[in-house]
């Protein structure tokens, strides 16, 4: 299916805005047509593309290159869509399984899931995910009272000298006490 006067040139502003923002556009990657699978293959094209760049193997390490196929074999099964939820919210990229993208009912209990964790206007993110990073953000402040708690209890129960412990669970840096 080659694409028609309209959709070459929506192509081509799309193209424009994405460099604008900043985004670099692989000019050796192009869609012949606009079907699902020419996208998919499309994106298989330029994904192999890029990993063989980046992974120069010497030909007479097998082992490592019978491992470089079966990564990028893996990475070509991941599904990549994107979807908007609300008029909120940002568009969201989900990577999935093969098992999910090629099941409708599968992918929609995916999609009904976000939309219903993107509920809330002021949070811009699927509300489990901004959870997590709230509690990941903050886990620094606590890091010194579960260092302080597993030491102690590690003192409590070795029976050699205890100062390799305190050793091993020093920090690096002396703590601020904040």
């Amino acid at each position: 299916m080659r694409l028609n006067q309209s959709q070459i040139k929506l192509r081509e502003r799309i193209i424009q805005v994405l460099k604008e923002q900043g985004f670099k556009i692989n000019p050796h990657v192009r869609p012949k047509g606009c079907s699902k699978n020419t996208y998919r293959s499309t994106q298989q094209k330029a994904r192999y593309e890029q990993l063989s760049l980046h992974l120069k193997i010497p030909s007479e390490v097998k082992e490592l290159e019978r491992i470089k196929d079966e990564v990028i074999s893996a990475i070509d099964r991941i599904h990549v869509i994107y979807y908007r939820p609300h008029n909120w919210t940002p568009v969201f990229r989900i990577e999935m399984a093969s098992s999910i993208a090629t099941n409708n009912s599968r992918l929609a209990v995916l999609l009904h899931g976000l939309k219903y964790q993107s509920g809330t206007p002021g949070i811009m993110e699927p509300y489990p995910l901004y959870i997590a990073d709230r509690m990941v953000k903050h886990l620094g402040s606590a890091i010194p009272a579960f260092r302080q708690t597993a030491t102690k209890r590690m003192t409590e129960l070795h029976q050699g000298d205890i100062g390799e412990i305190f050793f091993s669970m020093h920090g690096y840096r002396t703590e601020s006490g904040r």
